[in-house]
């Protein structure tokens, strides 16, 4: 059963594997500016929204099917390439994301050091494309100023 997605990693719960997480939470915060006054108390101005950060402990242990190297290889992959990836808790779409940070802990070690349970705590940062609308060409004022000029002539023409 899928409980969600970050990109390309799956969180899920089945017969085969276990890759879950845990403590979500997510952060939302206002921008302000201060602005001084002269003898008095400075004044706030809302300027708008901070980005969304969002942070979780995922875990991995290879008794539940997943290999908890390859999920850390994974991680740092993703935290490499510094790509926006989809997140989905549930059927709740939050949004674009880049992975800002992680923190791993390698739990249990095998007696053949192969590693058999880890933990990271993942630190997510939303990421805003603003769309960028391009202007429409409008005609330089030395054109429109020969126009103009050209236009007074033909009108002084006919007056007379």
């Amino acid at each position: 059963m899928s409980l969600g997605s970050f990109g390309s990693i799956v969180f899920e719960v089945s017969s085969s594997a276990v890759r879950t997480f845990d403590n979500l939470s997510r952060e939302l915060s206002a921008k302000f500016v201060e602005h001084d006054v002269l003898n008095s108390k400075p004044v706030l101005q809302h300027v708008g929204t901070a980005l969304t950060t969002i942070s979780f402990t995922m875990y991995f242990n290879a008794f539940n099917g997943v290999n908890p190297e390859k999920e850390l290889a994974a991680l740092e992959a993703i935290l490499n390439t510094g790509t926006e990836q989809p997140l989905f808790i549930g059927s709740k779409n939050f949004g674009k994301f880049v992975l800002e940070k992680i923190s791993e802990s390698r739990k249990v070690v095998g007696g053949k050091g192969e590693l058999l349970t880890a933990e990271a705590a993942v630190t997510l940062k939303e990421y805003y494309a603003p769309i960028v609308k391009t202007a429409k060409k409008t005609q330089s004022k030395k054109t429109v100023k020969k126009q103009t000029e050209a236009e007074y002539v033909d009108l002084w023409r006919y007056k007379k």
